[in-house]
């Protein structure tokens, strides 16, 4: 299979809405340390899945996103990347992004490189590195209270990215 689809050529698009995914996913993706604590504690479960859409051009077994939006009650997830079906790799930049007040939160950007045998999946440093700073700064020069302020997150608000995607295809 990996013969015929590394030679490929065309379009790969899907729409899938009112699915589920499981929250833990979500919230580690999210990077949400509290939410995560929370399931493990008490378990996982199932939340709405509001729309995925995915449009990808395939040009000689490459797959390059267009467009990639996953969309729950409490986060929108971009990507934009390639997928190389001719190699069986991944490049990948995930973007989660919380649409609520999530608190103690690292919220970067995530990263899906190297083989499908074996993924190296994370978190992008940089981002990460530039709120644990900013938190260790206001800790010093304000009070100790101010070293949360990098850790919240009070959301995108942005309620409905797959609306909008509907809209603009009108």
């Amino acid at each position: 299979i990996a013969g015929l689809l590394g030679t490929s050529n065309g379009e790969l698009s899907l729409a899938l809405s009112r699915g589920t995914i499981s929250r833990f996913l979500m919230e580690a993706a999210g990077l949400n340390i509290a939410n995560v604590i929370f399931v493990k504690l008490f378990g996982d479960e199932q939340v709405m899945l509001e729309c995925l859409v995915a449009d990808f051009a395939v040009k000689e077994g490459v797959m390059q996103t267009r467009l990639f939006v996953l969309e729950t009650e409490d986060a929108i997830v971009t990507m934009e990347g390639s997928v190389s079906l001719k190699n069986e790799t991944l490049n990948l930049d995930i973007r989660p992004q919380n649409k609520t007040l999530r608190i103690f939160t690292l919220r970067s950007p995530l990263y899906a490189k190297g083989s499908f045998k074996h993924p190296d999946v994370g978190v992008q440093a940089g981002p990460v590195a530039a709120r644990a700073g900013a938190a260790v700064a206001l800790g010093v020069i304000a009070t100790p209270l101010a070293a949360l302020v990098p850790l919240l997150n009070v959301g995108s608000g942005d309620d409905h990215a797959c609306s909008a995607l509907g809209e603009k295809e009108d």
